[in-house]
């Protein structure tokens, strides 16, 4: 399994981690859905956006692992 954490100036956008389980390709089937935290989520004019990228033991990198950020405007 690998866990992605999408951080905002520091502070994680997530208060349940993104995962990718194991022979998968996205986070769609996951065994437990990743959950946004709104109050975190807001894009700032300049914000740093980090990744942190965590393997499960044994696990190897994906080949071409993609994180893809869409900001919409707050309506």
């Amino acid at each position: 399994m690998i866990t992605y954490d999408v951080n905002i100036s520091g502070a994680t956008i997530f208060s349940t981690k993104l995962t990718i389980d194991a022979n998968e390709t996205s986070s769609i089937t996951a065994a437990t859905a990743a959950v946004v935290n709104r109050a975190v989520s807001k894009f700032i004019q300049n914000s740093d956006i980090s990744v942190d990228v965590d393997l499960a033991p044994g696990t190897t990198y994906p080949k071409d692992s993609q994180i893809r950020v869409c900001a919409l405007p707050d309506i």
